[in-house]
């Protein structure tokens, strides 16, 4: 399949404070060393986050940074981060002055997360739960390292004694939603995110994954419906408007679609799904007025550029784009790669269209019913 769509997981932290190192580039990964930091937009507070949260920078306005939440986007002082390349090492310094601080642990292994440092990581929260057995903020997170790994059932076994901890924190009942989801059972992702939503209704993140959720049972009335309450509730959440787009675009709804991949991709340049939407729909659209093949290849080559063209979808939605514009010799190069990489299950609709583009025939979705 040439489509994805993502889902969301909440990380919870509490923490001790530090000295600040000022992140000043939008892309920057950084790391809350303050508890209780306000984020607002003018002087309205939206959310409250605590000391080794890590945010991705995406506006920078004097001496504030804006930074997305679960509840919209809004801005926090830079005095309150400092550079994620700096937190395992302060996370360390406070651990040696304090053995016994559980949440320096918690908040190193924060760190080693975001660094894809998993064993470390789940080491750190384990030994947060030795010093403090009933840290929410340890079995969250750890929880969502165990996802990380793909051991869904130790990530549901942390989120539940989450919940059992504190049956009120909506976040706990999003993220064992998205491990149910990813393990395929839909209905007790559903309702999960049902009470993270009671629980919490200005929760976008929340909106968003049911979304998700309906739109991989493929109930995609219910999907826009939700990702449109994200949006509505953050209306700068790239990634909801890319998985509306995605529906939309299931429904044979191609403007929509275009639409909301084209927002997605002013809000975030180098995010690479949304190209590779669009770069479908001008290649392959049943619908002739849809179809652009010089803009299908400039979208699709932007789409690998932003992920190394590493994966199947991306080099699939190349071939298709090349094969619209009539460059049946690089679509057939690019086909016969995204066969090389596929699954043995996947191959079979790739080796079809790859036979296509070798007659000098460019592929064309099925029209919507």
């Amino acid at each position: 399949m040439h489509r994805s769509i993502q889902a969301c997981v909440v990380v919870l932290s509490l923490f001790p404070f530090a000295l600040p190192v000022r992140a000043q580039q939008v892309g920057d990964k950084v790391v809350v060393i303050s508890d209780s930091v306000e984020i607002k937009v003018r002087q309205d507070v939206i959310d409250t986050t605590s000391a080794g949260a890590i945010f991705v920078v995406r506006e920078v306005q004097g001496n504030r940074i804006g930074v997305n939440s679960v509840h919209g986007t809004g801005f926090i002082e830079k005095q309150h981060v400092i550079l994620l390349s700096k937190a395992v090492s302060h996370w360390s310094e406070v651990i040696r002055s304090d053995p016994e601080d559980s949440a320096a642990y918690i908040g190193r292994g924060l760190a080693y997360r975001e660094l894809r440092e998993y064993d470390k990581a789940i080491a750190d929260y384990s030994e947060a739960l030795r010093l403090e057995p009933k840290s929410v903020a340890a079995y969250l997170n750890r929880g969502s390292v165990w996802s990380k790994k793909r051991d869904y059932d130790k990530a549901i076994a942390d989120y539940t004694e989450a919940i059992r901890l504190d049956p009120k924190y909506a976040g706990a009942y999003s993220n064992r939603g998205a491990a149910w989801q990813t393990k395929g059972d839909y209905d007790k992702a559903i309702a999960n995110y049902n009470e993270a939503i009671r629980l919490d209704p200005k929760d976008a993140v929340a909106y968003y994954n049911r979304g998700h959720a309906w739109q991989s049972k493929e109930d995609l009335g219910r999907a826009i419906t939700d990702y449109s309450k994200a949006l509505q509730l953050d209306p700068r959440f790239a990634p909801a408007f890319y998985n509306r787009g995605q529906a939309s675009s299931s429904n044979g709804h191609y403007e929509d679609a275009l639409a909301d991949f084209n927002e997605a991709i002013r809000l975030e340049p180098k995010y690479a799904r949304p190209y590779n939407g669009r770069a479908w729909i001008w290649a392959t659209c049943p619908d002739a007025k849809f179809r652009d093949g010089k803009r299908a290849v400039e979208s699709a080559l932007r789409a690998c550029e932003l992920e190394a063209a590493s994966g199947r979808s991306n080099i699939g939605t190349l071939a298709a784009a090349y094969a619209e514009a009539g460059d049946f010799e690089n679509a057939i190069k690019w086909q016969l790669r995204a066969v090389e990489i596929a699954s043995a299950t996947e191959k079979a609709p790739l080796l079809t269209r790859l036979e296509l583009f070798r007659s000098g025939k460019p592929f064309r979705e099925e029209p919507k019913k």
